[in-house]
């Protein structure tokens, strides 16, 4: 559970911190692209918010799949089962934080090239959603115990 929570922490950090430095590094400075490449911003944020509302689903749903396989007692299978689905939550976590984390970079990133300081404010979306998706013990909790049920549900 720590080690989820610190990893959201840590990869939530990154962009802001970059976004700070970006901020310093860009003042005063002429565009190194012409301003329609600003553009290619948000049109990056939208492929990835895509791939961020797709991606992890289908990680949960692969792991979900393996886990069906699962063979023993019942009570062997739902330990494994248990310890599994914490794991495949810390996955799933690190997958959605890593496209969050790339959308507001590349923001930044076209903001440090054209100067366009909208670019900035498009970049806290993502880090608003990777704050947003604080792995709370009720949260997992709550995830694991959905993924059980689901789980359930298909034997």
């Amino acid at each position: 559970m720590k080690a989820v929570q610190l990893l959201t922490v840590v990869l939530t950090a990154s962009p802001i911190t970059f976004g700070v430095v970006a901020v310093f590094l860009a003042l005063g400075e002429e565009p190194q692209l012409e301003q329609h490449w600003a553009y290619a911003g948000p049109v990056g944020t939208v492929l990835g918010i895509l791939l961020w509302l797709i991606v992890p689903g289908m990680v949960a749903s692969a792991g979900r799949h393996r886990l069906r396989q699962l063979e023993g007692t019942p009570q062997e299978v739902e330990e494994r089962r248990l310890g599994a689905l914490y794991q495949l939550y810390l996955k799933r976590q690190l997958i959605s934080l890593a496209l969050l984390e790339a959308i507001a970079l590349l923001n930044i990133m076209f903001f440090l090239l054209t100067t366009q300081p909208w670019l900035l404010a498009l970049s806290s979306l993502p880090i608003a959603m990777m704050a947003a998706s604080f792995p709370w013990r009720e949260r997992v909790e709550l995830w694991v115990q959905e993924q059980s049920h689901l789980l359930d549900m298909n034997r």
